[in-house]
């Protein structure tokens, strides 16, 4: 577990300081130190103070991976001054193909419009992502709490997939078969 929080803290550090291939074996340090945990469990107090804990480290970072979130951000900014993301290229040169109009769906923008701030965007993700936690209480909440890829694509680099994944996880439960909608709307 201390591998593990080791290599979650250090990893946008590791990918300023050594770019992407130092990133990508300390990602390898993260997954070993993970597979441990997989079958194991804690007591549920314990996985969800990890999982904030884990997820808090990237809660002011800059995504070290990916600029979609910026995308994001912007769509929202767009919208919520009364613009139309599709129609309008942007020009925050964080944004991947800014020569592209917004590719994601109106439910995403709906998102977007509501939270247009990486930190309040983060958060929203991190109660997503405890929700699903809380889903997973009797089996796999902790191989989910600390699984590397959540921490690092779903949080540090602040994907929508994150939130998809999490109204997928409901929608696999006899609670709610409305979440599936809503998850291929985000995507």
């Amino acid at each position: 577990m201390i591998l593990l929080a080791a290599a979650v803290t250090l990893a946008p550090a590791v990918m300023t300081r050594f770019g992407f291939t130092g990133f990508v074996a300390l990602y390898g340090v993260a997954a070993l130190a993970w597979l441990p945990l997989v079958r194991r469990s804690l007591p549920f107090g314990i996985t969800i103070l990890l999982a904030i804990s884990l997820r808090l480290v990237f809660l002011f970072q800059e995504p070290f991976l990916s600029g979609d979130v910026y995308r994001y951000l912007s769509d929202g900014r767009v919208s919520a001054s009364g613009g139309n993301p599709y129609a309008y290229t942007p020009s925050d040169p964080r944004i991947n193909h800014p020569e592209i109009r917004s590719i994601y769906p109106p439910l995403a923008q709906l998102l977007f419009r509501a939270v247009h701030d990486l930190t309040a965007w983060r958060l929203l993700l991190i109660v997503a992502d405890l929700a699903a936690i809380v889903l997973l209480r009797r089996r796999g909440a902790l191989a989910y709490a600390t699984c590397p890829l959540v921490l690092f694509e779903g949080v540090a680099n602040a994907h929508i997939d994150l939130l998809a994944g999490v109204l997928l996880a409901f929608a696999l439960t006899p609670r709610s078969a409305i979440a599936a909608g809503l998850a291929s709307g985000l995507k």
